[in-house]
């Protein structure tokens, strides 16, 4: 199959396109976008898809571009929507796989469900959220309901606890 025009629609590899690009194809359909520039510099090298309204103002854009390495297989890629969210529905899982360490930004949260259980970090301490916060400091100490531990753990409330209670390596008794 060809290249074929018809009632707007353009295919490739079909003579009935019912959209504005149809590609039909018997093996693994690729688009290959190639920015021809020789820059091996943070952001060189920039490709783009960007989606615009009917008035050409952008709604979002996928960007990939080098990632400031002289190694051409290193790379990054960026989702941006002004004044948005960015929201990922699967019917099935989402997998993230990194090869390296997921950046999130200072006083950014992961949020989970319908916002009542969150992970917040401040720069300085991990904040758990579920109801009752937990936190784990910048000096590996827990607080439970407490917002400032001064010890290993330390729990603002009652505790309720199945087992021996140990001091020092031995049984703690009163």
């Amino acid at each position: 199959y060809g290249i074929y025009y018809d009632k707007g629609f353009v295919g490739i590899g079909t003579v009935d396109p019912t959209y504005d690009l149809d590609i039909q194809s018997y093996s693994a359909p690729q688009i290959a976008i190639t920015n021809l520039t020789d820059e091996h510099t943070e952001g060189g090298a920039e490709t783009s898809v960007i989606f615009n309204d009917h008035s050409a103002t952008t709604l979002g854009k996928i960007l990939t571009s080098h990632d400031g390495t002289l190694d051409d297989t290193k790379g990054q890629i960026k989702i941006l929507i002004d004044n948005s969210n960015i929201t990922f529905t699967s019917i099935g899982n989402i997998n993230l796989t990194a090869t390296s360490d997921v950046i999130i930004p200072v006083n950014v949260g992961l949020i989970f469900g319908d916002g009542a259980e969150k992970i917040e970090s401040n720069n300085t301490d991990f904040t758990f959220s579920s109801g009752s916060d937990i936190i784990l400091s910048a000096t590996d100490f827990v607080g439970v309901k407490n917002t400032n531990p001064a010890y290993d753990l330390d729990i603002s409330g009652n505790v309720n606890f199945t087992g021996t209670l140990y001091q020092n390596g031995s049984p703690f008794t009163t």
